[in-house]
């Protein structure tokens, strides 16, 4: 073998190792690339779901407020709250179509949230009414709040 032929030859080696070196990058930029935007999306989830829990919170306060006092001003946050619920619930809805099963835990929430503000609306209207609800005689009793949050957690 001739010395340009062994030069050709170590070149085609170099040259066949930095074709696999760049294939694989690629490949793996690629994969980073998709595991980004699914790291986003989950996130983007997870923060729509915060704001659920958080307005569904001030929902909950404000009537909580309004049944202590009696005062008006106290329903302007639980009626300020109902609004943008639904606009997240929306967007949830959007986020998690590609999904089927988040889907259906997105499901089992709407309806969470949805009997959690009747209750809150229920429990306006009692109070409207001045009919007085009967405590629970159990301490142990799982509050309502610990009965949704935790299939939303």
């Amino acid at each position: 073998m001739t010395v340009g032929r062994k030069i050709a030859v170590g070149f085609a080696a170099v040259f066949a190792v930095l074709l696999v070196i760049s294939s694989v990058s690629y490949r793996a930029t690629n994969q980073l690339i998709e595991t980004t935007g699914l790291v986003t999306h989950s996130y983007a989830v997870l923060d729509q779901l915060s704001t659920v829990v958080a307005l569904l919170d001030d929902a909950e306060s404000a009537a909580r407020g309004y049944v202590i006092s009696g005062q008006h001003e106290f329903l302007e946050p639980y009626h300020a709250a109902l609004r943008p619920l639904e606009d997240t619930m929306a967007t949830l809805r959007d986020l998690t179509a590609d999904n089927v099963h988040q889907q259906r835990r997105r499901d089992a929430l709407e309806k969470l949230v949805q009997s959690k503000l009747e209750l809150t609306a229920r429990i306006v209207e009692l109070r409207d009414s001045k009919v007085s609800t009967p405590r629970a005689n159990s301490s142990r009793r799982e509050t309502p709040r610990r009965s949704w949050t935790r299939y939303v957690r």
